[in-house]
């Protein structure tokens, strides 16, 4: 198994939900991305492109999303 470090920078608003959420779990909002998003992602990203979907790439208010 290959390890990886990334970095990432969320939005202030995004960091908030994120946190509230994290808070309502009592968890860290590093172990709520790394065990409950990351996760879900990935099985939407697998489930989409299934069914036809494949990697598309969108643009939203100037950003490139995934």
């Amino acid at each position: 198994m290959v390890k990886s470090k990334f970095m990432q920078s969320l939005d202030s608003h995004v960091y908030l939900e994120l946190s509230h959420l994290a808070n309502e779990k009592g968890v860290s909002v590093q172990e709520l991305i790394r065990a409950r998003i990351i996760p879900d992602w990935i099985r939407t990203k697998i489930a989409r492109s299934r069914r036809g979907f494949g990697d598309s790439v969108t643009r939203r208010q100037g950003r490139i999303w995934a």
